[in-house]
């Protein structure tokens, strides 16, 4: 049987969790492009470096602190991407809880 008011819940659930969906991927995109950008900044920095490098040595302590600091800023990026998803996820656990406890409309 066709129930308008358990339909329009349904329809209320669904808007709320692609809403914050999509707030939590623009957020996410946004610090993607963020990343992206400082990684291709310093790679770039990095290049010149090792392309005025003089020595062996030299180009090989550029090439290490790139190395270096290229692996700590991903680990940092990896974590600050899981809390990003944990944290649209949970958004998204409390909109679809916060219409089912409301009830019909």
């Amino acid at each position: 049987m066709f129930n308008p008011n358990a339909d329009r819940g349904f329809a209320d659930v669904n808007l709320a969790v692609m809403n914050e969906a999509s707030r939590a991927l623009r957020a996410i995109t946004a610090e993607l492009g963020d990343y992206s950008q400082r990684f291709l900044a310093d790679g770039t920095a990095t290049l010149g470096q090792l392309a005025s490098a003089k020595t062996v040595p030299e180009y090989m302590s550029a090439m290490a602190t790139f190395t270096k600091r290229s692996m700590e800023e991903s680990l940092q990026q990896m974590l600050r991407m899981a809390s990003m998803y944990a944290s649209a996820a949970n958004d998204q656990t409390r909109a679809v809880q916060s219409l089912l406890l409301a009830g019909p409309r």
